[in-house]
């Protein structure tokens, strides 16, 4: 799909109401608004005078159907329409709908950083089944607070705040899809060695607050492994996860059910 959206610029607009929309984009709404066996995720394509050309649903042209079949068939389906976009504005037709995975890496390759992974489990309306995965600079305060120590101490959550931030659902329609509060204490304890670099563990539990209409609350076990070399004390690498329960409301404010969120971090390898 990154091949086929090349040729154009790409813009974003969300909301709950097509009348909080920008007046373009309302207008757009308001004359080639979804049908009734749409999706709410629409694809406008207009031309460089900003006229309309095509537009179509971005979750494929039968819906609803099963998630599994939807994400097998987006990436053809998604291309298949650009396409018909194309031929009319004369850009480049893309021939490959292959997907191809992609992890985002930091703007600057030789700065240090981490990858997030966050993954949730199924749940009644099959949202948020798409992986996220987030690329995060280490700031110095946080290799000041990471700095390698024999001895074992407290650390506040929040000085990883930067971190943390990054482990929430997507798709949260009635916030921005960020913190009100982050909190808890973690304990760092040096964790061995062997001939060629040194370990530490970082373990603690997290609650996190979103900042949306309903403060959804959550909370879990945080634990990362840090790794050293024997001349240094700046973090070399990192490792961790973070398991916990989100839990999710009906319009009521309800909660109906309790979906799983796992997270994985690993070190972005420094180019050389």
């Amino acid at each position: 799909m990154q091949q086929a959206l090349a040729p154009y610029i790409v813009t974003l607009w969300n909301g709950r109401e097509p009348e909080d929309a920008p007046d373009d984009v309302k207008q757009l709404l308001r004359e080639r608004g979804r049908t009734r066996d749409q999706s709410n995720i629409l694809v406008f394509v207009l031309d460089s005078q900003g006229k309309y050309v095509h537009s179509f649903d971005a979750m494929t042209d039968r819906h609803p159907a099963p998630i599994h079949e939807v994400k097998k068939r987006m990436p053809s389906y998604f291309v298949q329409e650009l396409n018909k976009a194309g031929k009319e504005l004369g850009v480049p037709v893309s021939t490959s709908a292959t997907p191809r995975t992609i992890t985002p890496c930091l703007p600057t390759a030789k700065d240090p950083g981490v990858r997030i992974y966050v993954t949730l489990g199924e749940n009644r309306l099959n949202h948020f089944m798409v992986p996220i995965v987030e690329a995060v600079s280490i700031e110095e305060k946080e290799q000041k607070a990471l700095r390698y120590s024999a001895e074992t101490r407290k650390i506040d959550a929040s000085v990883l705040e930067r971190w943390l931030a990054q482990m929430y659902p997507a798709a949260v329609m009635d916030g921005h899809g960020g913190m009100n509060k982050l909190t808890g204490t973690l304990t760092y304890t040096a964790a061995g060695e062997n001939e060629t670099h040194r370990y530490a563990v970082l373990r603690g539990n997290v609650r996190f607050e979103l900042d949306n209409q309903t403060k959804i609350t959550y909370q879990g076990p945080f634990d990362l492994v840090l790794r050293y070399s024997k001349t240094s004390d700046e973090l070399e690498s990192v490792w961790g996860t973070m398991t916990t329960k989100i839990p999710r409301a009906d319009m009521k404010g309800k909660t109906v059910e309790m979906v799983s969120m796992n997270v994985a971090i690993e070190a972005i390898p420094k180019a050389k």
